[in-house]
């Protein structure tokens, strides 16, 4: 017996385009986006903490690869300015101090290039160039970064572009984040308009300047990096933290503690005197 075929046939389904030429699904995007940011993340902790522990030589080589691994990720190149930066004010040698530097700035500018709407990593350029200053028009240069940086329209939350967890962060609110970021920058302008007036005044005083070409980097000790804050080592559960004591407080100390010395000899004193 024969069977007829259904005329009203059933509606094909749609074809789905990655069953076809392999390519993802549209959430796949997504997924891989957050895998390549652990993975960033796990790269610049490692280099870190091989700094953290006395291996810079480590700490440049695992940065460098990852910048090669990680082309377009400008909180690579930050951590990598981080580290340059740190090495750099490890040096005695000039050339070599100079030499760290200049990579730590020019880490720093790409990572503003790559994300040009973070705060942060505008205010860590910035404080780079504040440290290589060493003329007026230096200066305005790292004055011009940080009215640019005052200027963005939508800042990134700084937490955002960080080593450290949302829940780690000081400063609970991405707006009080922002706030304080730029207050950190009109604080800057501020320093480097005073340097600038001031090289002005010495140079003016040197007549030609001539002594100001050799210039040895300072290294200042820039505020608290939020790059690596997450590496510092705990303290241990049998380490204990010593108190700061007021004048007064040591004062009764170390008269608890003659008390406590002279108080047998005393009571001897006493005993013998009795007897």
């Amino acid at each position: 017996m024969v069977r007829k075929r259904n005329p009203n046939p059933r509606p094909s389904r749609p074809i789905n385009p990655s069953a076809v030429d392999g390519s993802p699904p549209a959430e796949q995007p997504m997924v891989e986006s957050l895998t390549e940011s652990a993975a960033v993340k796990a790269e610049c902790e490692k280099a870190l903490t091989s700094l953290r522990r006395g291996n810079h030589t480590k700490a440049l080589r695992l940065m460098k690869e990852a910048c090669q691994r990680y082309e377009s990720s400008a909180l690579v190149l930050r951590v990598n300015s981080t580290i340059s930066f740190k090495v750099a004010s490890l040096m005695d040698d000039q050339n070599t101090k100079s030499r760290h530097m200049r990579s730590a700035i020019d880490s720093a500018r790409r990572a503003v290039v790559l994300s040009p709407h973070s705060i942060e990593f505008a205010h860590f350029y910035a404080n780079l160039l504040y440290e290589a200053a060493n003329d007026g028009p230096a200066y305005d240069e790292v004055v011009q970064e940080c009215e640019r940086a005052l200027a963005i329209a939508n800042p990134i939350d700084p937490a955002k572009e960080s080593l450290q967890d949302e829940s780690q962060q000081k400063l609970t609110t991405a707006e009080a984040r922002i706030s304080h970021v730029q207050q950190e920058l009109r604080s800057l302008i501020q320093k480097s308009n005073l340097a600038s007036l001031s090289t002005w005044v010495k140079n003016l005083g040197n007549g030609s300047g001539r002594e100001e070409n050799i210039r040895l980097i300072p290294m200042r000790r820039l505020t608290e990096d939020p790059m690596e804050v997450r590496v510092v080592p705990a303290r241990r559960p049998n380490e204990i933290k010593k108190a700061t004591k007021t004048p007064e407080e040591r004062r009764k100390e170390i008269g608890a503690c003659c008390c406590c010395h002279t108080a047998p000899a005393q009571v001897q004193f006493n005993h013998h005197c009795r007897g």
